[in-house]
């Protein structure tokens, strides 16, 4: 950046002419030639690097100071140094030109079609239904673009998307979560309920007291994990605690199999439990959960440039908006 100097005393244009410059007449070239000015500082040397003559340079310098009613520059010799106002606006156009860049990078992808590997972590209550639904609106927007699934507890998956194992990670929320260098979206709000297998002797129950429930092994996340955390605070404003011969799983398929098959008591995301009680599958328990990890959220690392990751969150976006509704 060149030293600035106090700016000239402005013209006398109005208001209007003013936005009407911003609005209408400032071009991309003006854009261009201020970035170029700052970074040559010489007319002759943008000239030559735009292939034009150093006179069209200095148009597009008058048509700005024109429509701007300020000096943008101040020649010295064969140099130009900028006024307040040009270093400004030559700032902000090499902001404008890199962002344009970006964007143009970006669109390449998105025309050529997005081709490579994407890394996607959830936990095993998002893949039952919103995961999968995701990747199928992903599959017909970019079917060149490979995805890895990880599943796993939130408190491992978060560090992985920090450290660029993962791209983005979706997980369910008991407390609110911020985490330095990672940005967020809320995708949508789905409770767990708490189901017994179809057979169960609890099955029918229209009435049921915590403590009854607690006669029963139940299936329950990870001890350590944020999901454990919320379910043991679930049940010790009951007066209640996870009863003793628990099965800690993240499987799905076995969390399913064991409520079929045995008499665990357990937790689904509300929607794929209402798909498998319309089954003949399982049965929901009528106790009131609290919304417990209602919230599910995406994470992804911030300030990053990932056109295939920022495609998949779309996805997810609009998989969750197409979730049933309570």
């Amino acid at each position: 950046m060149f030293p600035m100097t106090r700016p000239c005393l402005a013209m006398n244009v109005p208001r209007d002419c003013l936005d009407r410059f911003f609005d209408a007449t400032l071009r991309l070239s003006h854009l261009r030639t201020l970035a170029a000015l700052a970074r040559l500082g010489q007319v002759r040397r943008v000239a030559e690097a735009f292939c034009v003559t150093q006179s069209a340079i200095s148009k597009q310098l008058a048509e700005i100071e024109a429509g701007l009613g300020q000096a943008v520059v101040r020649r010295e010799g064969n140099a130009v140094v900028f006024t307040a106002i040009g270093a400004c606006l030559a700032q902000r156009a090499q902001e404008v030109l890199h962002q344009l860049d970006r964007t143009r990078h970006d669109i390449a992808l998105l025309r050529d079609g997005l081709c490579g590997r994407v890394v996607l972590g959830s936990v095993t209550a998002a893949n039952a239904m919103l995961v999968p639904e995701a990747l199928g609106g992903l599959r017909q927007r970019a079917p060149q673009l490979s995805v890895a699934l990880e599943e796993d507890t939130a408190d491992r998956l978060l560090p992985g998307v920090l450290d660029g194992r993962l791209d983005a990670a979706v997980v369910r929320m008991w407390q609110p979560l911020a985490h330095q260098g990672l940005a967020q979206r809320v995708l949508m709000e789905e409770p767990m309920v708490i189901v017994v297998g179809a057979r169960h002797p609890l099955a029918r129950r229209r009435r049921l007291a915590w403590a009854e429930a607690m006669a029963f092994p139940w299936i329950v996340p990870r001890a350590g994990s944020p999901a454990h955390g919320a379910l043991e605070a679930l049940l010790a404003r009951h007066g209640c605690s996870v009863p003793p011969g628990a099965v800690e799983s993240i499987s799905l398929a076995l969390n399913l199999a064991l409520l079929t098959r045995q008499s665990f008591i357990g937790l689904l995301p509300r929607d794929f439990a209402r798909q498998c009680v319309n089954e003949g599958r399982v049965a929901v328990l009528p106790l009131d959960t609290a919304n417990l990890l209602a919230e599910i959220r995406v994470f992804w690392r911030e300030e990053e440039v990932h056109p295939a990751r920022d495609v998949l969150l779309d996805c997810l976006a609009q998989a969750a908006a197409g979730q049933s509704t309570p």
